[in-house]
């Protein structure tokens, strides 16, 4: 794996096991530009791409009643805190996508990437769109995120916790996300709050002052995933471990 998505992933997810895949790793093809033969096989990696989605939805499918519910209600963050995250290098130089698009069009991007059923929120296959608009980086970042889920369904990862989570600077955190203090926010509330904060001062839409900004981006992340715990008692992160 990409030392730099490895250490994103692990930074949101905590530890990271990883082990060698050889041969058998995600790897890109080089295109040859002077072939005239295309090919209608289906190649290896988007095989691999092919087979994980699959086996991620065969875990979301495996849930019924309140496991459901209590996964649908994680998964929305889940979804939400890996598109955010997505880097102005993680999309190819010509690709019509970028990190602003994706901020300020978030749920029309995430039809490219989810289908809703009546029960169900599950993957489509957009292999062909992450090959050819994302990056190496923005193609590793999305696969690895997309195969810790099975882990995090297997060992429930997706329940509130039992302990309750204290804070003793709500109302601080609140004015960072511009909120109303002293006032039990929606939750549609507070994540619109995010949405807009993230959009705006996210560091690669400041690159002269990158250093300032990621601060300022850490403490929106913070304060949003801290309230949430707060009123919600949701899990901020969980544990994934990732195979190659």
């Amino acid at each position: 794996m990409n030392p730099e998505v490895r250490a994103r992933l692990q930074k949101k997810f905590g530890k990271i096991n990883t082990r060698t895949g050889g041969k058998g790793s995600v790897r890109r093809k080089k295109k040859n530009s002077k072939s005239k033969i295309i090919s209608t096989r289906i190649n290896p990696q988007e095989k691999k791409f092919i087979s994980l989605v699959d086996a991620v939805n065969n875990s979301i499918k495996s849930l019924e009643n309140e496991e459901l519910e209590l996964w649908n209600i994680f998964f929305e963050d889940w979804l939400q805190d890996i598109i955010m995250d997505f880097r102005k290098k993680d999309f190819k130089k010509k690709s019509p996508f970028n990190i602003t698009y994706v901020r300020e069009n978030y749920y029309e991007f995430i039809e490219i990437l989810v289908e809703r059923k009546k029960d169900y929120t599950l993957f489509k296959n957009p292999y062909q769109f992450c090959n050819e608009q994302l990056s190496d980086n923005g193609y590793d970042y999305y696969f690895y995120s997309l195969e810790g889920i099975p882990k995090i369904i297997k060992n429930k990862g997706y329940f509130p916790e039992e302990a309750e989570f204290k804070v003793e600077n709500a109302n601080e955190l609140l004015v960072i996300l511009g909120l109303p203090v002293n006032k039990i926010p929606e939750r549609k509330t507070l994540k619109k709050a995010y949405f807009k904060l993230s959009a705006k001062n996210h560091p690669d839409k400041h690159p002269d002052e990158n250093e300032k900004y990621t601060k300022i981006f850490g403490e929106i992340n913070t304060a949003y995933h801290d309230l949430l715990r707060y009123y919600f008692n949701e899990k901020k992160n969980s544990q994934l471990e990732i195979n190659r």
